[in-house]
């Protein structure tokens, strides 16, 4: 029983010394699921994308503008742009250039285009990706 005590605090200290956060998904025993590491920075920067800068009215700076690429060419210059936005947002997480990359990919039959994420911590690798077209300027004018 002792042994057993002993390994709950070794664990415990471990992974208070790992990054965590709070997710929004209850988990098995009622409580909200505790995320670590890279889900953490996965869930931070996906959160930080979805907010259109200029909506939070006591900090208008807060959020992206990557929505506003929709009506650019879709040429390599745009890629660029959105790219180094994009590096933006990841370092104002605090997460650097070498843990986050991303693939842009433009859509052929529609206005918008893919934002694949990708974010490699400590040995993991985890996909993401974000859809940016007409929808998403509707959803933000409140038309839906």
């Amino acid at each position: 029983m002792a042994k057993s005590n002993l390994d709950t605090f070794i664990k415990r200290i471990k992974e208070k010394a790992k990054v965590h956060d709070m997710d929004n998904v209850i988990g098995p025993s009622g409580d909200f699921k505790t995320i670590f590491e890279i889900d953490v920075l996965l869930k931070r920067y996906l959160y930080l994308l979805s907010i259109p800068r200029g909506t939070y009215p006591f900090d208008p700076k807060f959020g992206n503008a990557i929505h506003l690429y929709l009506h650019e060419p879709a040429d390599d210059e745009t890629k660029e742009q959105i790219t180094q936005d994009l590096n933006d947002i990841a370092s104002s997480l605090g997460i650097p250039s070498t843990v986050i990359t991303h693939n842009i990919q433009y859509f052929s039959n529609k206005l918008g285009f893919n934002v694949e994420v990708i974010i490699e911590y400590e040995g993991e690798n985890l996909v993401h990706t974000v859809t940016f077209d007409d929808s998403l300027l509707r959803t933000i004018d409140g038309e839906i």
